[in-house]
């Protein structure tokens, strides 16, 4: 049984009707250089850190900033802050009025009213900061269509295009800041195009993908420094630190968010309280195979990285047991699946834990552990376990994994509680 149809099927279990889901996981798990259409709109630089802007405070600044420029009650900037709201609330995920149709037309209009209001007014610091964050919706290619080796060639050209307009984005922000040094929200839309530019990156420059984190994270720093009661600060600079691999310091920073009940810091305690075993490998990209699924229908549609983990593991299933045993003295895994061959033979376990953030329990019997038509527990982690035992020694996807080896994948689908 391929890894490939193993996250498959774990798909179906976790998410009731993902087979039918817009983004069906025939189509998630291709890795390979197929005939692939990519549509080159900036707002997919934002994979990483989809966080809405303090919009309201915005439009209200760009108003007054408007208004005392021009002396008048209706005016084109704040047409264009309506505009930018509305693209945000639906790149966040929020309802939004806006039609497929709309953006495209809108657009256009309010990057004329944009540069027309930027020429006559250069050092208007409200109006350079709203327009980054119109641009970042602003399409800077057409459509392509790539494979095999046009698919690498277009794709280290597109990701250059995306990055000098990302820089271009940065240095109108640094003018900002120039005028204005302690603009907390030019910092916060700075780290914003930093971290975006990452995405990708190591296709041509590897080396570089370290620094532009550590950028972001100093943006992020300086923001909450100056407006330390902004959440959305708050959490732009948590994920960027969860991508430093310094959790404990992203749960401080969400310490003071509502109560720390803020969903980010509920599952960075699940994430502490769920031990993963010594020399297990993280499979980023079926990490993001996974949550791409789990969450084309599910319940949950935020924090992916957090969610959403796969891992390789050069051990048998019992050895893995033992390690959750350490933490739940009766911890087991329930199997659900068996598949027999010639060549090898595999066996497919699952387990949840339910309870209060960083108070998880496993569930005792099989029954308690949901089918696939239940969906997602919605107040918990599900654990899928794979073990594979071979007859000749083979590799993963490109690490060498003996006889038997398992694959350990987590998802989590709690949400914010009701009071």
């Amino acid at each position: 049984m391929r890894l490939r149809s193993y996250l498959a099927a774990l798909c179906l279990l976790l998410c009731a009707g993902v087979a039918d889901a817009q983004v069906k996981a025939s189509d998630t798990l291709m890795c390979g250089k197929a005939s692939v259409q990519n549509k080159i709109d900036f707002t997919l630089f934002l994979v990483t850190l989809i966080i809405p802007a303090d919009a309201p405070a915005a439009r209200g600044q760009v108003a007054q900033a408007a208004h005392a420029a021009e002396g008048k009650k209706s005016l084109p900037l704040e047409r264009v802050a309506r505009l930018v709201e509305r693209l945000e609330a639906a790149e966040a995920g929020r309802g939004t009025s806006l039609t497929q149709e709309e953006p495209k037309k809108e657009l256009e209009q309010a990057t004329t009213e944009m540069k027309a209001f930027l020429d006559a007014h250069p050092d208007n610091v409200d109006a350079i900061i709203l327009s980054v964050r119109l641009a970042r919706f602003q399409e800077v290619e057409d459509v392509v269509v790539a494979d095999g080796k046009n698919f690498d060639e277009q794709f280290v050209r597109d990701l250059k295009v995306w990055r000098a307009r990302a820089k271009e984005l940065a240095s109108r922000l640094d003018r900002a800041l120039a005028l204005q040094p302690n603009r907390a929200d030019a910092y916060y839309w700075k780290a914003r195009i930093y971290n975006a530019s990452r995405s990708g990156v190591g296709e041509i420059d590897p080396s570089s993908i370290a620094l532009l984190l550590q950028e972001a994270i100093r943006n992020t720093r300086r923001a909450v420094e100056l407006a330390p009661d902004n959440a959305a600060y708050r959490e732009a600079l948590a994920l960027c630190l969860i991508m430093d691999g310094k959790d404990d310091d992203a749960a401080e920073a969400m310490r003071s968010v509502t109560g720390g009940r803020h969903i980010l810091s509920l599952l960075l305690a699940d994430r502490k309280a769920v031990p993963i075993p010594e020399g297990a490998i993280l499979d980023a990209d079926e990490s993001a195979s996974l949550a791409a699924m789990s969450m084309a229908e599910g319940p949950v549609h935020d924090y992916p990285m957090l969610r959403a983990q796969v891992y390789i593991l050069r051990a048998p299933a019992s050895e893995v047991v033992a390690v959750y045993r350490k933490r739940w003295p009766d911890f087991q895994f329930f199997e659900n699946h068996e598949e027999k061959s010639e060549e090898e033979e595999t066996h497919v376990f699952g387990q949840v834990l339910r309870g209060p953030s960083g108070a998880l329990r496993p569930a005792a019997s099989k029954r308690e552990v949901p089918k696939y038509e239940e969906g997602i527990v919605t107040q918990g982690v599900t654990l899928m376990l794979m073990e594979v035992r071979r007859k000749t020694p083979s590799d993963l996807r490109g690490v060498p994994v003996g006889k038997v080896f398992c694959i350990l994948s987590l998802f989590n689908g709690r949400t914010v509680p009701e009071r």
